[in-house]
């Protein structure tokens, strides 16, 4: 057993080994067809064991400091394991996951089973995409600033998105796409935000004037400032008792919680996070001519989801708005760079993105 304090320094140590390991060639050889294809299949393998393992094994009772919501989510389990209902139950979906966990196995069998399903989904979802460079899109995936803490923290909303990117590998069976769209929304009601953003994008495309919407988003945010999250219809979507209603969202609004992320300022340095797989559609789209129905999909639901967050971005838990976007990032970062049309991109640029996503969330994790 690792010690609780030295847990998450040695899950970053075995993830960097592995993408350190695996990734190399990517520096040796210009191009993808070149790259090696055992270390294709051994990169993944190894990093769905180590993200599934340190994600599922955990401690159940861990110390808030370092597992964060985990404590709750298995006073949770136990409620539910003894037939009482919880706040939970309003996430339908969730709540009905955790049940029938509860009935069939413990706690750590439920942690380990969230875990395959957090990572695994998305995996299987970048296979249909990506073929055998899935790998590349799975350590993008699993190196984002925001995977571990959605992944042990943030459970709920962790699984919502997983499944919303599993749903997305349907488009050709509408029926099977939108019923798991509609489950992730059943898992956490944030993700219909999301939701909202697919369906809307389905009908209009225009890439470029929804870069423009975001990038207006900015000023107005700067200029109008918390007033815009006291507008009624603002706080009543996420604190009254609707459709997507949750009790967390009392405080996202009240400003009564404490952590890293309840600063109600204008948060530059997220938005110049958020700004980054922007910048890369932008060039790729309009300055490189890149073509991909796919993309283009996946670039505006994003621009969608994080321009609300913009205008949104004075509320407390900021991050966890922001993620409704940020979950699609490491895909549009690594997406064109790997989809099986194209191959005339320098292994490096991978490489770059990778190991920047990587020390990126070294950064923020330990500093």
């Amino acid at each position: 057993m690792i010690p609780i304090e030295y847990y998450i320094p040695t899950y970053y140590v075995c993830l960097s080994l592995v993408l350190l390991h695996s990734t190399l060639p990517l520096f040796k050889y210009k191009y993808l067809e070149n790259f090696p294809t055992i270390n294709l299949k051994a990169g993944s393998v190894f990093l769905l064991l180590v993200t599934i393992g340190f994600i599922g094994l955990r401690d159940p009772l861990g110390h808030w400091s370092y597992f964060g919501d985990t404590g709750a989510y298995t006073r949770t389990f136990d409620l539910i394991q003894r037939g009482i209902r919880t706040e939970f139950s309003k996430d339908v979906g969730f709540y009905i996951f955790m049940k029938l966990c509860s009935q069939i196995m413990g706690i750590q069998g439920f942690y380990l089973l969230s875990a395959i399903i957090y990572v695994g989904l998305p995996y299987l979802t970048f296979k249909k995409w990506f073929g055998q460079y899935a790998f590349f899109a799975l350590a993008a995936f699993v190196t984002a600033m925001s995977f571990w803490g959605f992944g042990i923290n943030g459970v709920r909303s962790g699984l919502a998105s997983s499944i919303f990117i599993f749903a997305l590998g349907f488009r050709d069976k509408k029926w099977v796409l939108y019923s798991l769209l509609l489950l992730s929304v059943t898992f956490h009601k944030s993700m219909l935000l999301p939701l909202m953003a697919y369906i809307f994008v389905s009908y209009y495309t225009n890439t470029k004037v929804l870069m423009l919407v975001w990038l207006s988003a900015i000023p107005v945010s700067l200029i109008v400032r918390q007033d815009l999250e006291t507008f009624a219809l603002v706080s009543n979507i996420f604190t009254t008792n609707t459709i997507i209603a949750d009790n967390r969202a009392l405080t996202y609004f009240s400003g009564q919680d404490n952590n890293l992320y309840n600063e109600q300022h204008f948060r530059l340095d997220f938005v110049i996070y958020s700004a980054i797989p922007i910048l890369l559609a932008y060039w790729q789209l309009f300055k490189n001519k890149y073509k991909n129905r796919l993309f283009s999909l996946l670039v505006n639901i994003y621009l969608i989801a994080n321009t609300a967050w913009v205008l949104l971005i004075y509320v407390p838990f900021t991050n966890r708005l922001a993620y409704l976007s940020w979950f699609l990032m490491p895909v549009i970062l690594i997406f064109p760079f790997i989809a099986k049309e194209e191959s005339k991109f320098n292994n490096k640029i991978i490489g770059l993105i990778l190991f920047g996503s990587l020390i990126f969330s070294l950064l923020m994790q330990f500093k």
